[in-house]
């Protein structure tokens, strides 16, 4: 601690210096200065009686090391013998070659020998190394980008000059009624625009001027109308647009399977000429009244409406007990329901109404039989066991009965009316054979 505290002296002395005090000494330096000088840590005691003021560590560097850096640092650092080249315009560098000759860029360079200059501090600038190019270099650069070789005129383009061919600005401005489209399926050929003022050359294409007056001319004449659009005209044909108009019930989608041919629709206002697909009348008259007739109704429908038939949703409407799953074992016809609003026309299971009421009346009976409560029952002698029960119409078996290969048991009548419309066992669904 005790040599801390005479280190402190020597700064107190003059013969060592903090950062501070070299600063104040010398304002050139900064803190960067002292990077490469040898210090030793002093302890500077405290500055004041005040709370927070106490004694710290500081480093501290000897007078004579801090001198010796202002001296060298006064020196001036000796100066390239090729940036003199530079001052003395016999070199180049990328920036006064672009203030000698502003037609240069950065690019401009990139072929030409260059040498790399150190470059002295200049204000705020530290010292830095650039590039630099011999005066002799980049005049001679100057020079052939001043002179260069004149490209041939293309004598096509001579023509385009003397009025025997035209591009399409040259057209457009001669034929005002036609456009970029109306050239593209002429005939071309490319001809080499020479350089003028910033335009570099380019290729264009060229037309020959009959071609381009024969063009304008087809333009200008009317085109004559196609007999097929004048059958449009007068009803005897039709397009999607006409037919729809005339029957509303029909849609885009029916037109695929007609015959058609294409008519050239003239122009019309602001609508350019175009193909369209049409069709005879009398095609869609007759695929109108296909339409109408195929809108008959399927008579077992009508059984549906009159309640001779039921279909699932009125069957289900009248008997509420039933479910999707009791006409399972039904006997069934398809019916073709008509479009009904929204819905198109669909075919639909329609059930004979007295099946479904057979059904509803047996799932009925017995539902009643099984909440039907049991009265008490004295003790007495074991009854006789109950004749089984037939799984089609529900009654004991007490008539002439058929066994199936499977086992199950039934009426012969319900068994014989059921095999009439079905082939497996109302029960199991086994193969319908009686043993």
């Amino acid at each position: 601690m005790d040599a801390k505290v005479a280190l402190w002296r020597e700064v107190e002395a003059g013969t060592r210096y903090t950062v501070k005090t070299a600063m104040e000494r010398y304002p050139q330096l900064t803190k960067d200065s002292f990077k490469g000088l040898s210090s030793k840590v002093a302890q500077q005691p405290k500055q004041s009686d005040h709370a927070n003021s106490r004694a710290c560590d500081v480093r501290t560097y000897l007078a004579t090391d801090v001198d010796a850096l202002v001296v060298r640092l006064a020196a001036p650092e000796p100066v390239d013998p090729r940036w003199l080249e530079v001052e003395t315009g016999a070199r180049y560098t990328a920036t006064t070659a672009m203030a000698r000759y502003p037609q240069f860029n950065v690019g401009s360079f990139k072929d030409l020998p260059s040498e790399i200059v150190v470059k002295p501090q200049t204000g705020n600038h530290g010292a830095r190394d650039v590039k630099t190019y011999l005066a002799a270099d980049v005049d001679a650069l100057v020079a052939r980008l001043a002179a260069p070789e004149p490209e041939p005129v293309d004598p096509r383009w001579r023509e385009v000059e003397a009025g025997a061919r035209y591009t399409v600005k040259t057209a457009i401005e001669r034929y005002p009624q036609l456009t970029s489209h109306s050239l593209a399926d002429l005939p071309f050929e490319i001809a080499r625009q020479p350089k003028s003022g910033k335009s570099s050359p380019r290729d264009v294409k060229t037309y020959l001027v009959a071609d381009v007056e024969a063009l304008a001319a087809r333009l200008a004449a009317p085109e004559p109308v196609d007999s097929r659009w004048l059958e449009v005209e007068s009803g005897a044909r039709y397009d999607r647009k006409t037919a729809l108009k005339r029957y509303s019930q029909l849609h885009p989608k029916l037109f695929a399977d007609l015959p058609f041919e294409i008519a050239r629709r003239p122009k019309s206002g602001n609508q350019a000429a175009r193909d369209i697909i049409t069709y005879l009348a009398a095609d869609v008259d007759a695929l109108v009244a296909r339409l109408a007739a195929a809108q008959e109704l399927d008579p077992r429908w009508l059984e549906v409406e009159s309640g001779a038939r039921y279909d699932q949703k009125t069957a289900k409407k009248r008997y509420s007990q039933l479910t999707n799953n009791s006409f399972a074992d039904l006997p069934f016809q398809i019916a073709r329901r008509p479009k009904i609003g929204n819905q198109g026309a669909c075919d639909v299971f329609t059930y004979a109404a007295a099946d479904v009421d057979a059904l509803a009346a047996a799932q009925a009976k017995k539902r009643a039989r099984v909440q039907e409560p049991e009265p008490p029952q004295e003790p007495e002698p074991e009854p006789e066991e109950e004749p089984e029960e037939c799984p089609v119409c529900l009654d004991p078996l007490t008539g002439a009965t058929a066994t199936l290969v499977c086992g199950h048991v039934f009426c012969k009548v319900c068994i014989t009316d059921w095999a009439r419309s079905q082939t497996t066992c109302p029960t199991c669904r086994a193969t319908l054979q009686v043993v």
